[in-house]
Protein backbone atom coordinates (compact mmCIF):
# COMPACT_ATOMS: atom_id res chain seq x y z
CA UNK A 1 0.00 0.00 0.00
CA UNK A 2 2.77 2.41 0.91
CA UNK A 3 4.70 1.69 -2.30
CA UNK A 4 1.61 2.23 -4.49
CA UNK A 5 0.99 5.61 -2.82
CA UNK A 6 4.61 6.60 -3.44
CA UNK A 7 4.33 5.59 -7.11
CA UNK A 8 1.04 7.46 -7.49
CA UNK A 9 2.49 10.55 -5.81
CA UNK A 10 5.54 10.46 -8.06
CA UNK A 11 3.34 10.07 -11.14
CA UNK A 12 1.08 12.97 -10.14
CA UNK A 13 4.06 15.19 -9.37
CA UNK A 14 5.70 14.41 -12.70
CA UNK A 15 2.43 15.03 -14.56
CA UNK A 16 2.03 18.42 -12.89
CA UNK A 17 5.60 19.35 -13.71
CA UNK A 18 5.27 18.31 -17.35
CA UNK A 19 1.86 19.89 -17.93
CA UNK A 20 2.69 23.18 -16.23
CA UNK A 21 6.37 23.36 -17.04
CA UNK A 22 6.34 25.58 -20.08
CA UNK A 23 3.78 27.84 -21.62
CA UNK A 24 3.78 27.77 -25.41
CA UNK A 25 4.71 31.43 -25.64
CA UNK A 26 7.47 32.48 -27.99
CA UNK A 27 9.41 35.62 -28.73
CA UNK A 28 10.70 35.06 -32.23
CA UNK A 29 11.63 31.38 -32.49
CA UNK A 30 12.64 31.02 -28.83
CA UNK A 31 10.44 30.19 -25.86
CA UNK A 32 9.75 33.23 -23.71
CA UNK A 33 11.66 33.16 -20.45
CA UNK A 34 10.10 33.52 -17.00
CA UNK A 35 11.79 36.92 -16.78
CA UNK A 36 10.21 38.07 -20.05
CA UNK A 37 6.76 36.84 -18.98
CA UNK A 38 7.20 38.70 -15.67
CA UNK A 39 7.63 42.03 -17.49
CA UNK A 40 5.12 44.51 -16.01
CA UNK A 41 3.11 47.21 -17.73
CA UNK A 42 4.22 50.71 -16.76
CA UNK A 43 0.67 51.90 -16.04
CA UNK A 44 -0.97 51.83 -12.61
CA UNK A 45 -2.11 48.21 -13.10
CA UNK A 46 1.47 46.83 -13.18
CA UNK A 47 0.16 43.73 -14.96
CA UNK A 48 2.67 41.07 -15.99
CA UNK A 49 2.64 39.59 -19.46
CA UNK A 50 1.95 36.19 -17.86
CA UNK A 51 -1.11 37.56 -16.05
CA UNK A 52 -2.73 39.06 -19.13
CA UNK A 53 -2.04 36.00 -21.30
CA UNK A 54 -3.02 33.36 -18.74
CA UNK A 55 -6.34 35.01 -17.81
CA UNK A 56 -7.62 36.60 -21.02
CA UNK A 57 -11.18 37.14 -22.26
CA UNK A 58 -9.94 35.59 -25.52
CA UNK A 59 -9.92 31.83 -25.04
CA UNK A 60 -7.33 31.34 -27.78
CA UNK A 61 -4.84 33.51 -25.86
CA UNK A 62 -5.37 31.57 -22.64
CA UNK A 63 -5.17 28.27 -24.54
CA UNK A 64 -1.87 29.33 -26.10
CA UNK A 65 -0.43 30.38 -22.76
CA UNK A 66 -1.49 27.07 -21.20
CA UNK A 67 -0.46 24.90 -24.18
CA UNK A 68 -4.01 23.68 -24.79
CA UNK A 69 -5.24 22.34 -28.12
CA UNK A 70 -1.97 22.73 -30.05
CA UNK A 71 -2.24 26.50 -29.62
CA UNK A 72 0.90 28.65 -29.37
CA UNK A 73 1.50 32.37 -28.98
CA UNK A 74 4.22 34.57 -30.38
CA UNK A 75 4.77 37.92 -28.69
CA UNK A 76 5.54 40.35 -31.50
CA UNK A 77 5.60 43.51 -29.38
CA UNK A 78 5.94 43.99 -25.62
CA UNK A 79 4.03 46.51 -23.50
CA UNK A 80 3.10 49.57 -25.56
CA UNK A 81 0.25 51.93 -26.55
CA UNK A 82 -1.00 52.60 -30.05
CA UNK A 83 -2.67 50.75 -32.89
CA UNK A 84 -6.03 50.47 -34.62
CA UNK A 85 -8.01 48.26 -32.23
CA UNK A 86 -10.34 49.45 -29.45
CA UNK A 87 -8.45 50.64 -26.36
CA UNK A 88 -5.09 50.71 -28.23
CA UNK A 89 -4.28 54.38 -27.74
CA UNK A 90 -5.54 54.46 -24.15
CA UNK A 91 -4.25 51.26 -22.54
CA UNK A 92 -0.97 49.39 -22.57
CA UNK A 93 -1.06 46.05 -24.32
CA UNK A 94 1.09 43.23 -25.64
CA UNK A 95 0.72 42.18 -29.29
CA UNK A 96 0.58 38.43 -29.83
CA UNK A 97 0.03 36.21 -32.82
CA UNK A 98 -2.02 33.07 -32.23
CA UNK A 99 -1.06 29.81 -33.97
CA UNK A 100 -3.02 26.56 -33.97
CA UNK A 101 -1.32 23.41 -35.26
CA UNK A 102 1.55 25.67 -36.39
CA UNK A 103 -0.80 27.71 -38.62
CA UNK A 104 -1.30 31.44 -38.10
CA UNK A 105 -4.84 32.18 -36.88
CA UNK A 106 -5.00 35.82 -35.78
CA UNK A 107 -3.27 38.76 -34.13
CA UNK A 108 -4.41 39.93 -30.70
CA UNK A 109 -3.77 42.76 -28.29
CA UNK A 110 -3.76 41.59 -24.66
CA UNK A 111 -4.41 44.60 -22.42
CA UNK A 112 -3.18 45.42 -18.93
CA UNK A 113 -6.66 45.92 -17.45
CA UNK A 114 -9.27 43.46 -16.24
CA UNK A 115 -12.84 43.50 -17.50
CA UNK A 116 -14.13 43.26 -13.92
CA UNK A 117 -12.69 42.94 -10.42
CA UNK A 118 -10.67 39.71 -10.31
CA UNK A 119 -11.95 38.99 -13.82
CA UNK A 120 -10.18 38.21 -17.05
CA UNK A 121 -7.97 40.69 -18.86
CA UNK A 122 -9.33 42.54 -21.87
CA UNK A 123 -8.15 41.53 -25.35
CA UNK A 124 -9.05 42.37 -28.94
CA UNK A 125 -8.22 40.20 -31.95
CA UNK A 126 -8.32 40.53 -35.71
CA UNK A 127 -8.29 37.68 -38.20
CA UNK A 128 -6.40 37.92 -41.47
CA UNK A 129 -8.34 38.95 -44.55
Amino acid sequence: MKLSRMILSAFLASTMVVSGAQAAVYIGDKLATAEQLASKSSDSDKTTIAETLSNSVQESITNGYNSIGNTDLEITKGWHKGGNLPFDSTFEHVTVQVYKNNEYVKTCHAYSFQTKLDGPYQASCVKPK
